[in-house]
């Protein structure tokens, strides 16, 4: 900041705030809300149907959801 409270080059017109939370990766936690539990199932079935990535339905964490998370997602509700 110069004398004047400016950051020369940007033009200070508008306060911007951001808030991050940062969330434990938790492996069998499909939805993120901090359990392993039947409320996992939709958000599991969602992403291997579908096809997407989501590091806590990569139950066997070989880099994709698929059917081989299926068996180990099923075992981790049970526990």
């Amino acid at each position: 900041m110069d004398d004047g409270g400016d950051v020369p080059g940007y033009e200070l017109d508008a306060a911007v705030a951001v808030n991050f939370e940062c969330v434990e990766i938790v492996v069998g936690d499909a939805n993120l809300d901090g359990q392993i539990n039947l409320l996992d199932v939709t958000a599991f079935v969602f992403y291997l149907s579908n096809g997407l990535y989501q590091p806590q339905s990569d139950i066997n964490q070989d880099g994709v959801v698929n059917l081989l998370d299926v068996a180990p997602f099923v075992g981790l509700l049970s526990g």
